[in-house]
């Protein structure tokens, strides 16, 4: 198993960026550790799976939520409040795109599309 511990930039803050600068990167925790020094959320490279290791939970990115505000995420089925929104393609493409090198861009692209039901357009509307 390779893991990686989510320590990166909130996408939704990237967003708000008026200059271009060095991300600050934060740690993800689990919710129910919001506060504490422990809860810390890692990813799975080999099964593509977000773990936390104190809850001994482990699943496919589609299946958290995320509360960018207070870097904290929750499994969906997870009864926690807070601002959560689930994890989505483009928050995942982010997350991994300042997580892993980019020689690994399109093996995470790959899994990701597979993850999310994304299918490339074979239409061509260059043509109409």
């Amino acid at each position: 198993m390779k893991t990686i511990t989510l320590n990166f930039q909130s996408p939704s803050k990237l967003n708000e960026s008026k200059e271009v600068t060095k991300a600050e990167k934060h740690l993800w925790v689990h919710a129910e550790f919001l506060g504490l020094d422990n809860g810390i959320l890692e990813l799975d490279t080999k099964i593509w799976e977000i773990i936390c290791p104190e809850k001994n939970v482990s699943e496919p990115l589609n299946k958290w939520m995320v509360d960018e505000e207070n870097y904290i995420m929750k499994l969906q089925s997870e009864e926690i409040e807070g601002n959560f929104k689930p994890l989505d393609y483009t928050f995942a493409i982010s997350m991994l795109g300042q997580l892993l090198p980019a020689s690994r861009l399109i093996e995470y692209l790959q899994v990701l599309q597979e993850l999310y039901n994304i299918t490339p357009d074979s239409s061509d509307d260059s043509n109409k």
